[in-house]
């Protein structure tokens, strides 16, 4: 009897056991992360600075505030932008945090790394490429780079930063200096710093305006515009995607998405994005302002004309508001 007992302990132990881990199983599998989408709801003043989270609305407290970039790392909600002094603020859980000292311009881009802040879109008063790493500013020489025919002009920027392992990649541009019938002109160019080290993309990003970087591995996506024409680059190597505009970019595992607007004979364009340089078409008379990826899921946050705040889950859309716009996406972790 002891014998027998001892195994129907034994099996009761093992079919928990599974039961448990086929549960957690299925668990992973029907995960969906929490998808955060910041705008503002009115034209009018006073405007309400709006994140939603999984469709559900919160309104900051500030009036004054032009909302620009989210970021969500754990339970922690990272929202940047200006108010209506100028003065470059962001918000951590609700709560403003200004930047002063000699910084200016709005944030447009945020980025979490552990227990670390990086914001970009500020600049100091004599224009250096300039980021910030827990509100301290970290300026980058950046006339040191891989261009032995670069000259610099003293003008450089810094739009968005991403992380990889220890690497900081610091998207942005340059002036370079070229001479065209005697004449010396700046030239604008697309490039971005690892770890403070200059890369310029060529000749191919002259004139051309970047609108987000990915970075997997070692491997390096840029986004931009160029002469209307929708475009980006995979390490280096330029890739026309068509007539349009981007406005971000994501990589998931091999796959590389790009958001974005084209003019298709609509009265306001349309909104859609590239898989793997595949155009996806989500709406007429509508515009994208980024994209994120999860697991087969496409999220692209946008707006409907004439002020309908929206999202696309899978090219479904989702409506936030009905008077308003919204500016940026992230999902939490």
């Amino acid at each position: 009897m002891k014998f027998l007992y001892s195994i129907s302990l034994y099996l009761l132990f093992i079919f928990v056991l599974t039961s448990c881990r086929k549960d957690t199983a299925m668990n992973r599998t029907h995960y969906s992360p929490d998808v955060y989408i910041l705008g503002r709801q009115s034209f009018l003043f006073p405007t309400e600075a709006t994140y939603w989270k999984n469709g559900s609305p919160t309104v900051l407290a500030d009036t004054n505030l032009f909302p620009q970039s989210i970021a969500v790392s754990g339970p922690d909600i990272y929202i940047g932008g200006w108010d209506r002094g100028g003065i470059p603020v962001y918000y951590k859980n609700n709560i403003r945090n200004e930047l002063k000292g000699g910084i200016n311009g709005d944030i447009v881009g945020l980025t979490i790394s552990g227990k670390d802040v990086y914001i970009t879109g500020a600049t100091d008063g004599n224009e250096k490429l300039t980021y910030l790493k827990n509100r301290i500013p970290v300026e980058i020489d950046w006339s040191v780079g891989n261009s032995d025919s670069f000259h610099a002009s003293g003008i450089a920027f810094a739009s968005a930063v991403a992380i990889s392992g220890s690497d900081v990649y610091t998207l942005g541009g340059i002036f370079d200096t070229i001479t065209n019938s005697n004449i010396t002109i700046g030239v604008p160019m697309i490039a971005y710093w690892k770890n403070d080290q200059l890369n310029i993309l060529g000749a191919s990003s002259a004139y051309a305006l970047p609108t987000g970087i990915a970075v997997s591995g070692s491997n390096v996506y840029i986004s931009a515009n160029e002469y209307g024409t929708a475009m980006y680059w995979a390490n280096g190597v330029p890739i026309t995607l068509g007539p349009g505009f981007t406005t971000s970019i994501f990589v998931s595992g091999n796959d590389v998405y790009v958001s974005g607007n084209i003019n298709d004979g609509s009265a306001h364009g349309s909104a859609v994005y590239w898989k793997n340089g595949k155009l996806v078409f989500l709406a007429s008379n509508a515009s994208t302002n980024g994209i994120v990826i999860s697991g087969n899921d496409v999220y692209v946050a946008g707006n409907l004309w004439p002020q309908y705040g929206v999202y696309w889950k899978n090219g479904v859309v989702d409506t936030l508001c009905t008077m308003g716009s919204v500016c940026a996406i992230a999902l939490g972790n």
